[in-house]
């Protein structure tokens, strides 16, 4: 079955990758988690549990069983918390990293 896949970097103001950031994925327009399962691989052997955090090079990578929006709320000790509103999770996304822009 292929998987809606999301792959993002969290960056500060100056660019620099940020590690260990608590992001939520929640329902568009809402703060409630999404309902659907977070899997860590396409191929849906393991499951991620939401709220997610970011890995030492400050990306998060998550699969979805289907194409859809959601909204990412960005938390970092020492910056402001940040949601990005309509995010798409897409099937066969391309390979091009997406960056949150400067999330603080």
């Amino acid at each position: 079955m292929a998987r809606a896949r999301a792959f993002f970097t969290v960056l500060d103001a100056a660019g620099n990758r940020l590690p260990n950031t608590t992001v939520d994925v929640f329902q568009v327009g809402t703060t409630i988690a999404v309902t659907g399962t977070l899997f860590d691989s396409v191929s849906g052997a393991g499951t991620l549990t939401n709220p997610l955090t970011t890995d030492a090079f400050g990306s998060i990578t998550f699969y979805m069983a289907d194409p859809q929006n959601v909204d990412l709320r960005v938390q970092q000790a020492g910056y402001a918390t940040r949601t990005f509103g309509g995010v798409h999770v897409e099937q066969n996304p391309s390979d091009a990293l997406t960056v949150l822009g400067s999330a603080f």
